[in-house]
């Protein structure tokens, strides 16, 4: 997972110089500008565009006691900085109380490095699983965030949404992103063109923002979006999510029949191979669940008999469904919720023209697969516009090679990959 590609927040200034200082005094006696900072990070033969250098310097500097006011200052920020960017996010949260306690973050001049660090602490805080101490924190600060950048607000509501005080902010800002999907969506539909969302980082983007809804426990509000969201944009993990809060909705029949048409989609993609055994599992657990509480007491049965005969006599559908969402809920998410995104390739997809397709013709196709331990598209099936393209496209997702999925260090088969491709003269 790259931070580059995972945070629309930028990291550093192209001179690499902390955010938000200036040139002026930051201890009132001796004086230090970053400018100096850095000249001795390189005296000491490191290089200031190397995290780990700058890590390896700031611990220097604070671990010596006779380290001057500023120096030590900027130490301090630059470690937390450090931290993130080397993806630590535990080890930068836990600096977080030091900084905003001091006197330093609170003068005019660290405004904009006050509103980073306390963006790049609330990524850190959710994925870490140390919301709470995020929170805590910022105390004071955190109004920071309710503001954010159009870009990062996804983020930032994934984390507002498992505070203690700041739930109905998250489930503003995620409400504002969905309506905009769903514009997008419904004009992209009116042109015949392939929504925004068919992309990695708005796909992430939308799944933050079902996230966010979820974490706030808003049930209701959470499956009203996911019904009217395209399962193909790449929610089909959320569609489980949303079986599962069925029973902790208002109206547990009117939940369930708003997503009737997402269950008979995942169920295909089940019955087809395109999602984990445990998923499939956790599905059948969901369905059980839920139709139990709408009051579809017939159908909660039929799922039960046929789970066990699929799963065997013990199945049990609170412990199967339990037992994914403990990976799909956590904070930071599992692998296996973002195994809906495009895999990372390692070559590009070179698709070749279709030798019986002469004529000026487009195709748009959607390629369905799983990767196998190896990196090795599997189970593939192809559908495109113009059926002529399906062989050359099938040929082309046989001949990529992606990097697998890692689980703990180990290679595991990704399910349910999406990838387009497109045909145009």
């Amino acid at each position: 997972m790259s931070v580059k590609k995972l945070l629309a927040i930028s990291l550093l200034a192209t001179s690499f110089a902390l955010p938000g200082f200036s040139e002026e005094q930051i201890c009132d006696q001796p004086t230090l500008t970053t400018r100096e900072y850095y000249a001795l990070l390189n005296a000491a033969s490191l290089d200031e565009k190397d995290f780990q250098d700058r890590l390896s310097f700031s611990l220097q500097v604070l671990e010596d006691g006779g380290s001057e006011c500023a120096l030590r200052q900027l130490a301090l920020i630059d470690q937390a900085i450090s931290l993130f960017a080397l993806e630590r996010f535990s080890e930068m949260v836990d600096l977080l109380g030091p900084i905003f306690e001091g006197d330093l973050i609170k003068r005019p001049e660290m405004k904009s490095a006050l509103k980073y660090l306390a963006e790049a602490g609330a990524v850190s805080g959710y994925w870490s699983g140390k919301a709470d101490e995020v929170e805590s924190a910022l105390q004071g600060h955190i109004n920071v965030l309710l503001s954010p950048a159009p870009q990062d607000a996804h983020w930032i509501a994934e984390f507002l949404s498992v505070t203690k005080g700041y739930k109905l902010e998250a489930v503003s800002m995620a409400s504002l992103i969905l309506d905009e999907h769903l514009r997008r969506a419904s004009q992209a539909e009116r042109n015949n063109s392939r929504p925004s969302s068919s992309d990695p980082q708005s796909k992430r983007r939308l799944n933050a923002a079902l996230m966010s809804l979820y974490n706030a426990g808003e049930a209701d509000r959470f499956i009203d979006y996911v019904s009217r969201i395209n399962s193909a944009d790449g929610i089909t993990n959320l569609d489980l999510l949303a079986l599962s809060a069925v029973p902790q909705t208002s109206d547990p029949a009117s939940a369930l029949q708003k997503l009737q048409v997402k269950i008979d989609y995942v169920k295909l993609r089940d019955e087809n191979g395109y999602v984990s055994p445990e998923f499939g599992a956790a599905l059948a657990g969901a369905s059980v669940l839920g139709y139990r509480a709408a009051g579809r007491i017939e159908d909660s049965e039929r799922e039960l008999r046929s789970a066990k005969m699929r799963f065997g006599a013990e199945f049990d559908p609170e412990k199967a469904l339990s037992t994914e969402l403990v990976w799909m809920s956590r904070p930071g998410m599992s692998p296996r919720i973002t195994a809906f995104e495009e895999a990372t390739l390692l070559d590009p997809i070179a698709p070749n023209w279709p030798w019986e397709v002469n004529d000026r013709a487009e195709a748009s196709c959607v390629a369905q697969f799983n990767i196998d331990e190896q990196g090795k598209p599997i189970r593939i099936k192809v559908e495109c516009s113009d059926e002529r393209f399906e062989k050359s496209a099938t040929n082309a997702i046989k001949r990529a090679r992606f990097a697998p999925l890692m689980i703990d260090g180990k290679p595991k088969v990704r399910y349910g990959v999406v990838q387009p491709l497109d045909y145009k003269l």
